[in-house]
């Protein structure tokens, strides 16, 4: 499921690419892990680069309302099966937080989300993806 501005907009592009980002929590403040493979990489590389830069920048309130409903919605979506539930709530009553696991709606994650506002955002962002670290990996073609 595409459900992310960026994801999107990729998914539509008319070449081969392909983005996937993950968001690892590992207490504070976890890792955003985004991989992207195929013959046009480097365009989808600046294109998701774009995006971090951009968040820089606080949204208007009414559009940062709206990304902030749609995100909390997504998550809720995004963990429809029942093992995607028992794998959230697992990790979370693990970390001791299990109000905290994302898709409760009115859990403390929910209203950790609503709590925030363009202007911390862009801060943020500005503190954690200032400097992304990129990794190139290359397959090495057989000499065979």
């Amino acid at each position: 499921m595409v459900s992310g501005v960026v994801s999107k907009a990729l998914d539509q592009a008319p070449d081969d690419a392909s983005v996937i980002g993950q968001f690892i929590t590992m207490h504070d403040p976890g890792v955003m892990v985004v991989t992207i493979g195929g013959d046009h990489a480097e365009a989808a590389r600046a294109r998701v680069l774009g995006a971090l830069s951009a968040m820089r920048t606080p949204l208007d309130a009414q559009t940062f309302n709206a990304a902030r409903e749609a995100f909390l919605y997504h998550i809720a979506s995004d963990t429809e099966t029942p093992q995607e539930r028992a794998d959230n709530l697992g990790w979370y009553g693990v970390e001791g937080a299990p109000a905290y696991a994302p898709g409760i709606v009115d859990g403390t994650y929910a209203h950790s989300v609503r709590a925030l506002d363009p202007a911390y955002v862009a801060d943020v962002a500005k503190h954690y993806l200032a400097t992304p670290v990129v990794v190139n990996m290359q397959a090495k073609e057989s000499s065979q």
